[in-house]
């Protein structure tokens, strides 16, 4: 599919997922409805697409020299970010700065975009695999406060990571006109799961934000970190470690992407603000969209 289509198809699946939203809530008067077909979606994505799409993306890759530097990129940001919270914002705050500010929406957002851009989700994947896994983990150790039983139950029911080892050890022990069938079997599972994930990234967005005067200091924080410190940090990290033009570029695209759909679920599950946390994922999904664009003329340019 041409890009421009691609992009038409991206925006369209947004706007389709906020009018359902609305068709639901407003005028049909059923947020129950609403609720059933979020969650029945998302349970889709994160417990069939997620895993396959990460099953066949790292049967075809395997891992590569740069994985080591995406996932040390990841960790070093995510420490910096949790700092920066730490010292700025105190209470429950805190906490929900720091979900906005590391954890990106680099899979469900991520991967679409880097499809259009890319035409692939080589760097994508490694780092949507790194993020999501601990966009889980990092919470509930922080609410355990020291590690506990709960960080096994968390490796082990990520559907990122089991997708990942899976497709890794896949690719190194079956032979390569195999390892291509399944692949080549699979290989719908990356676009579902972006058409299927910016479906569902539409129909979250609020019907109704308010509040945003009220945390506009807070949302500004976490855009600067978003959008302006993470793929700076990726530079940093990218540029010396000698990875190639496009593969940095990758990395400072799927970097900069909007708070994670996934951080409202996880506040809400800590009790860490989650209005806050939506009300700002909203907004900022909302800017880098209006954005994308511009992105898109820039890296073709680039």
């Amino acid at each position: 599919m041409p890009p421009v289509n691609q992009i038409a198809l991206f925006a369209g699946l947004v706007a389709a997922g906020y009018v359902t939203r609305v068709i639901l809530e407003l005028v049909a008067k059923n947020a129950g409805v609403y609720s059933v077909l979020v969650k029945a979606l998302t349970n889709a994505v994160y417990y069939a697409l997620i895993p396959l799409s990460f099953f066949a993306t790292f049967l075809k890759r395997g891992l590569l020299s740069v994985d080591a530097v995406i996932a040390a990129y990841f960790v070093a940001f995510m420490l910096s970010a949790y700092a920066a919270s730490t010292r700025l914002f105190s209470g429950v705050e805190r906490y929900s700065i720091l979900l906005l500010s590391a954890f990106p929406n680099s899979v469900f957002l991520g991967f679409p975009v880097c499809q259009v851009l890319f035409g692939n989700v080589k760097v994508a994947a490694l780092f949507g695999t790194v993020t999501v896994a601990l966009n889980v983990i990092v919470p509930d150790l922080i609410k355990a406060g020291r590690p506990s039983l709960g960080l096994a139950k968390s490796l082990a029911t990520s559907t990122a990571l089991l997708g990942f080892a899976a497709g890794t050890l896949a690719h190194y022990a079956l032979e390569p006109s195999v390892a291509a069938g399944v692949h080549e079997y699979l290989a719908w599972s990356t676009p579902a799961l972006s058409y299927t994930a910016t479906f569902v990234m539409g129909m979250r967005i609020p019907v109704k934000p308010s509040g945003f005067r009220r945390h506009a200091r807070l949302v500004g924080f976490v855009a600067l970190a978003r959008f302006a410190a993470a793929p700076l940090a990726s530079l940093a990290f990218s540029l010396p470690a000698g990875f190639s033009r496009e593969d940095a570029l990758q990395l400072l695209v799927v970097s900069m992407m909007p708070p994670a759909v996934m951080n409202t679920l996880v506040a809400q599950k800590h009790n860490w603000n989650p209005e806050l946390v939506a009300l700002a994922t909203a907004v900022l999904t909302v800017a880098f969209l209006l954005a994308f664009p511009i992105l898109y003329l820039a890296v073709a340019l680039s």
